[in-house]
């Protein structure tokens, strides 16, 4: 489970574009108890990418993940 800024990180979005692409139901997510916050899956950001996360995804080879501009819809 993760949080916005941590999720942010493994895409390599802002957190801005994160809140708006979670906001949109492009990234697939609850919201937490404290207002503004969300609940983000493993399963969430894998389906967004469209593959496997690394087993641990801040190591450098999350650099691999990033979302290039062509497969934003």
């Amino acid at each position: 489970i993760y949080n916005v800024k941590q999720a942010a990180k493994i895409l390599g979005l802002s957190t801005n574009t994160t809140y708006k692409y979670l906001n949109e139901g492009r990234i697939k997510a609850a919201r937490g108890h404290i207002r503004g916050t969300f609940i983000i899956t493993t399963k969430s950001l894998e389906d967004f990418l469209g593959s496997k996360l690394p087993e641990d995804p801040f190591v450098d080879e999350a650099d691999s993940y990033r979302v290039s501009s062509s497969s934003i819809k």
